[in-house]
Formats: C-alpha cells, sequence, structure tokens
C-alpha cells in the first residue's frame, strides 16, 4: 500500500496532533487501507485514532519525557485488555430437529450450514438484506468480496455482519421454512 504521506517512516516520533488527525482523514481516501481496516475489524483506524489520544492526553501535561521503545510487552491475560477493544464472547449453536448439532468457532460456517439445508435459492428468495445486498446472492460486490463466501452454483452468503444479526437471520430462516432449529448462543470464553 502506497502510503499518503510517504515521508512518515515512524508514526510514534510524530506529535503533531494536527498533522496525525490529517494523516487519519489521508487514509480514509486510500480504498486499500479502508478494505484493510475492515478484514482487521477496524484495528489500524482504532490503533492510530488511540494514537492521538495518546498524544493529545501527552500534550496536556506541562511536562513529559519521549523515549525510545526498550522493552515490548506481550498481553496475557483477557484482563489485560483494553476494555474497549472488541473480542469474540460467544458462537451459535444451532440443533436440528433430527437432533444433529452444529456449533462452528467460525460463525459464518453455521449460518452457511443452515443456508444449505434450507435450500440456498429458498433462502434468496426471502429476500433478506445484509449491507444492502440479498443475503444469498449471484452478485459480488467488489467492497464485500472477502465477506460474500461462495456456497456453489454461482451462489454467495453476505457474512459481514455481528453474531446477533446471524442468530436473528437464522431464526427467521428457520421461522419462513418451519424447519423447527434451535438457535442458542453459547460462551465462548
Amino acid at each position: 500500500m502506497r502510503l499518503p504521506c510517504p515521508d512518515l517512516s515512524d508514526i510514534f516520533k510524530v506529535t503533531d496532533i494536527p498533522v496525525l488527525q490529517s494523516w487519519l482523514l489521508k487514509l480514509f481516501k486510500f480504498q486499500e487501507f479502508i478494505l484493510l481496516d475492515e478484514i482487521g475489524k477496524k484495528m489500524y483506524s482504532c490503533a492510530l485514532k488511540k494514537y492521538i489520544q495518546f498524544v493529545e492526553f501527552l500534550s496536556s501535561k506541562e511536562t513529559y519525557l519521549v523515549a525510545e521503545p526498550q522493552t515490548q510487552y506481550i498481553l496475557s491475560k483477557p484482563s489485560e485488555f483494553p476494555e474497549n477493544e472488541k473480542r469474540k464472547e460467544f458462537i451459535l449453536k444451532v440443533t436440528y430437529p433430527d437432533g444433529r448439532i452444529v456449533a462452528e468457532r467460525v460463525v459464518y460456517k453455521t449460518l452457511i450450514d443452515v443456508i444449505k439445508f434450507a435450500g440456498a435459492y429458498n433462502v434468496q428468495s426471502l429476500g433478506i438484506f445484509v449491507n444492502k445486498i440479498n443475503l444469498v446472492s449471484e452478485t459480488v460486490l467488489p467492497r464485500y468480496e472477502i465477506s460474500q463466501k461462495h456456497i456453489g452454483n454461482g451462489l454467495y452468503v453476505m457474512t459481514n455482519c455481528d453474531t446477533e444479526t446471524k442468530q436473528r437471520i437464522i431464526e427467521q430462516i428457520s421461522e419462513a421454512f418451519n424447519m423447527g432449529l434451535k438457535v442458542e448462543k453459547v460462551s465462548i470464553i
């Protein structure tokens, strides 16, 4: 990726808040950065915003020391993660009437299992929209090409939504086709 500010080699040496904010705005004009940020669940933009907040905090103090990083710290306990950092806490467990249970660690795989069981074309006919596109579609949007999973016959499932939304979709499919699925959120912590 070509950076908008080629002269910026080490962001941690920049303590000028307007320069940092300008750099953040310029990054959001690059489609490649936006895509990488979406894939990384906003970790790049969040990191830069947190660094800007840190610099603002430091500048509010009368004096402070700026030192080169000497040691890397590795967070090992879940309690050491920042409180506002989003972590996956639940997966979905789907129990079919015949007793079969699907509870994939990757939640979209559970959704896809239900869609295949119900029939992809049947689900497509329901007109369930996610990110302004039918849940099951022949169309791949460039913005969501990573999130649209191929399930065969030229059909793709839009998986770019949170676990709660996937649960509601599965429940809607089950109700529409009288499938009798039991859908539960299961803690993975």
